[in-house]
């Protein structure tokens, strides 16, 4: 996989080495844009990776979260403790609102 950094902050070191380890792995027909801020209606969206494919867009959510995850009343706990939001709602929603 090809990408491209398009944020100005750029990535977060563990962001990085996932987006390096992707470029590796994944087809070289697909292309990635890394560190993307989408506004809309509804404000402003940070798209850690937006994935190409040829018959899809792929959002992808990078954490550096380790331990035992688990999820709880729309909660993602990390060792127990609140993580907030569930990241899968938060890429839901960011999905939703870029297909309208």
């Amino acid at each position: 996989m090809k990408y491209q950094i398009v944020g100005g902050a750029g990535l977060h070191r563990s962001e990085t080495k996932t987006v390096d380890m992707m470029v590796k792995q994944l087809p070289d027909s697909w292309f990635g844009y890394a560190g993307l801020v989408v506004t809309d209606s509804q404000g402003s969206m940070e798209i850690d990776t937006l994935i190409i494919t040829a018959d899809r867009l792929l959002l992808v959510e990078l954490k550096e979260w380790n331990g035992n995850i688990t999820y709880e009343g729309g909660k993602w706990l990390q060792n127990g403790k609140p993580r907030g939001k569930s990241p899968y709602q938060i890429k839901r929603e960011h999905a939703l609102r870029l297909k309208d």
